[in-house]
């Protein structure tokens, strides 16, 4: 019976069904709330790229300019490099830690990659 417990507990939440709830969340006023539960989603699935640019998203309007760039980096390493609301994050967070040649780059990325959606 434990281990059946224990494969439960190991069940993770799909990503569609999280970000609803992180809206959802929001939408009530909860920010700490959405924020543990998207934490906890990228925690579970640190490969999901939509997850990783929505948390980094939510630590930059928080003006947490260092973690907001290290799940861009990560995002970036897991070939989300050519997404624009990465690359327009990218250059807000670089702005943020006073990277001004960073900011540069990601701006001119952003620019031959296209508009944000």
């Amino acid at each position: 019976a434990l281990a059946a417990y224990a494969d439960a507990m190991r069940v993770r939440r799909p990503w569609p069904l999280t970000r609803k709830a992180v809206f959802a969340t929001l939408a009530v006023g909860e920010s700490a709330a959405a924020d543990t539960l998207l934490a906890r989603h990228v925690g579970g699935e640190p490969g999901n790229i939509d997850a990783l640019i929505l948390l980094a998203q939510r630590r930059a309007g928080q003006r947490d300019w260092l973690r907001c760039a290290v799940l861009l980096d990560h995002a970036i390493r897991l070939g989300g490099g050519h997404n624009p609301a990465l690359l327009a994050l990218g250059t807000r967070c670089a702005n943020g830690l006073q990277r001004k040649d960073e900011a540069a780059a990601f701006a001119a990325q952003r620019a031959r990659t296209g508009p944000v959606l």
